[in-house]
């Protein structure tokens, strides 16, 4: 059986998402905020999100910072060196699905990267 870690997030984008082309393909990233109330006080996690393809091009001008979405992913926790040569994690989400739930604005333009080659589209808009 493949291991794997899906997880299921709602939240809001922190900055607004950036296409980017990877070899032949593109690739949309975005950090998102979770926040969750304990006791009197509210706690932050950050995730880093990624979604390659066609489907993360047709998101690009949707996703803009305040925007809230619920993202389905899988879960990539990553260790790196800080400023100061801590050890930090970051919690990294390679996103299979997103539904936007509303807040932020369309963008004016699309941002356009080099044209995807990646080959994948399974009929999904996102």
């Amino acid at each position: 059986m493949p291991n794997c870690s899906m997880i299921t997030l709602a939240g809001h984008l922190g900055r607004d998402a950036e296409l980017k082309a990877v070899g032949d393909t593109n690739v949309l990233k975005w950090s998102m905020a979770v926040t969750h109330k304990q006791k009197s006080e509210k706690l932050t996690t950050w995730y880093a999100c990624e979604m390659w393809g066609t489907r993360g091009e047709a998101l690009a001008q949707y996703l803009t910072k305040g925007t809230a979405v619920l993202v389905i992913g899988d879960l990539r926790p990553r260790e790196y060196k800080g400023k100061q040569d801590e050890l930090r994690l970051s919690l990294d989400v390679r996103v299979n699905n997103v539904e936007l739930l509303g807040g932020g604005e369309k963008r004016q333009e699309a941002p356009a990267p080099a044209p995807s080659q990646s080959g994948y589209d399974d009929g999904e808009v996102f």
